[in-house]
């Protein structure tokens, strides 16, 4: 019975090890991936990756239409940033014309402050600054003698002599207040009109006096040529006195007035 069972097993052992003579061995089976099947899935996930092998190979595929829409998206950003820079560039140019257009305003400004300033001190000077005249018309006079100059009848001559016919005008040669008229030794009839506190102007040998006192304006007739006094012929001896000090005429009223004797 032994006998029995120890070649019952080695029979089965020996036809699980050893194929049967004359049978064919089947190929054995290669393991593959599984693949989820939910909803149609694998066949996304193979799209995919067929697309990706493309890409990669330098196939051409078409994207469809997300793509396409991401290229006009694109383009719009685009004319988007470039309506933005153009904006930006016309806010810069409008900024700038603003700020030309603002120191322009401010320059004229100024221009029209000095110029009132100026005109001001114009009229303040024009003002204060006395009235100037001719004591003689232009062409009736001759000068005959100059401030310091020499002759037989004096060594310095500290006025200016103007000699004009007997009777000829004489007017007020500034805007001032007469002072004295009258008989003045060798000087004969005489007007002296002071200008202001440090400034008087003589004028000597009338043959009458219009203006005895009170203020004048220049040119204002105050008297008529004569050769009164210590005199060689008719004329108008005119000096000016600053300071306490004779200074020469000519001078004075050209420098006071623009006016050429």
């Amino acid at each position: 019975m032994s006998n029995g069972r120890h070649a019952a097993g080695k029979h089965r052992r020996s036809a699980v090890a050893v194929p049967q003579s004359g049978r064919h061995r089947l190929p054995r089976p290669v393991n593959r991936p599984r693949i989820p099947r939910t909803n149609g899935a694998p066949l996304a996930v193979v799209g995919v990756a067929l697309m990706g092998t493309a890409a990669v190979a330098g196939v051409h595929t078409d994207t469809g239409p997300s793509l396409r829409i991401g290229d006009a998206s694109t383009a719009e950003m685009s004319a988007i940033n470039a309506d933005r820079a153009r904006e930006a560039e016309r806010a810069s140019r409008d900024q700038e014309r603003a700020k030309l257009e603002e120191l322009q305003k401010q320059a004229e400004q100024r221009k029209q402050e000095a110029l009132k300033k100026a005109e001001e001190a114009r009229r303040k000077a024009e003002a204060a600054r006395s009235k100037f005249a001719l004591p003689l018309a232009k062409g009736v006079y001759d000068i005959t003698a100059r401030f310091w100059s020499s002759s037989a009848l004096w060594k310095r001559h500290g006025a200016l002599d103007m000699a004009a016919p007997t009777g000829t005008p004489v007017r007020a040669p500034v805007d001032g207040v007469v002072t004295q008229a009258g008989w003045l030794g060798s000087c004969g009839y005489s007007i002296e009109i002071r200008v202001n506190s440090t400034t008087k102007i003589l004028l000597c040998h009338f043959s009458s006096i219009v203006r005895r006192s009170g203020t004048v304006k220049a040119g204002e007739i105050i008297g008529r040529v004569g050769s009164t006094g210590r005199s060689t012929g008719p004329h108008l001896h005119m000096e000016v006195e600053a300071n306490g000090k004779s200074v020469n005429v000519e001078t004075w009223m050209k420098d006071n007035s623009g006016l050429i004797l």
